[in-house]
């Protein structure tokens, strides 16, 4: 009788939490575990848990500013395009699978590379779903963008999740390589010591080609996720809230983001999500467009020399 009434009690909670209103980036949580829930076993979901919850107490804990661009629910926003986009393979050695990508891969990938997504194992996308919660994760600091090397240094330092990791069998390093596949520009050199050192990584050729694809899909989800996850009004928001972290001129920047938009091949990864969120990117497409055009007829009517009248006599 008392174990039953416990159970009630536990069951009314539940359904007050759901019930409550909720923060956007709470909202965004409840979803994104929900949906792992019908994809991964328990443990491997408590796991990841774990980590958004470590770093959301220690943004907290530190007073962070949550509103700018590189907010919790941006790395939500992120994690859910993660799991829209990938789909597990249930056998993992089907041999359909190991020939999605060539055995030969430079170390830039050209756009016809990433035409064809294939499935990928469970472990894969644990990987990506860990490295998507930590890629901003940067609790030393209260405002601006996040520092790649800080981060790697903060979750070294964090038992919390160090131990989930190991919960969930992912190696470090491969946590290190996809967030320094993020770093903005990639400039050649950091590119050949990035893509030698994740050779030494993988004895196995074809293991490296399946990471260095998932890396730059990744990398191409983590540019792109604003554009398919919000419309245009909260999009333009968030850049907004982006320039001023990057102390760029917030108007000049936001007309930008369509040349942003249509020259980064970020419009690939649209094949791969539902029609929800590729109808939002049109959205995003088509106002940005506006904007930018908008910009220049300003910018050529301010240089336009002024008419000469004619002096009347």
């Amino acid at each position: 009788m008392k174990e039953t009434l416990q159970s009630k009690i536990a069951s009314l909670l539940r359904l007050k939490n759901m019930l409550e209103p909720k923060e956007p980036a709470d909202q965004r949580s409840q979803a994104l575990f929900w949906e792992l829930s019908l994809r991964f076993p328990q443990t491997d979901c408590r796991s990841l848990e774990k980590i958004y919850v470590q770093i959301e107490r220690d943004y907290h804990r530190q007073g962070l500013v949550r509103n700018g661009h590189f907010c919790l629910e941006h790395v939500l926003e992120r994690t859910q395009l993660i799991l829209k986009t990938f789909k597990i393979h249930s056998r993992a050695n089907d041999p359909v699978l190991n020939k999605f990508h060539p055995q030969r891969i430079s170390v830039l990938l050209s756009p016809g590379d990433l035409v064809n997504l294939p499935e990928i194992r469970g472990p894969e996308l644990l990987e990506l779903l860990a490295a998507s919660l930590l890629l901003d994760y940067d609790p030393m600091r209260a405002w601006g963008a996040p520092r790649i090397d800080q981060s790697l240094r903060s979750i070294l330092s964090s038992t919390v999740i160090m131990r989930a990791l190991q919960s969930l069998k992912i190696d470090f390093l491969l946590i290190k390589f996809l967030l320094q596949r993020t770093v903005s520009p990639f400039a050649s050199e950091r590119r050949v010591h990035w893509y030698e050192q994740v050779q030494g990584r993988f004895n196995d050729n074809l293991e490296r080609n399946r990471f260095l694809l998932r890396a730059e899909v990744f990398n191409l989800i983590n540019k792109s996720s604003i554009f398919y996850s919000l419309f245009p009004e909260e999009c333009a928001g968030r850049i907004k809230s982006l320039a001023h972290e990057y102390r760029f001129d917030a108007t000049e920047f936001t007309g930008k983001q369509y040349d942003y938009m249509t020259g980064k091949r970020l419009d690939q990864v649209g094949q791969w999500l539902p029609e929800a969120n590729v109808k939002k990117w049109d959205l995003n497409l088509r106002y940005f467009q506006n904007l930018a055009a908008h910009r220049f007829e300003k910018i050529t009517t301010e240089l336009r020399p002024p008419s000469i009248v004619p002096e009347i006599r």
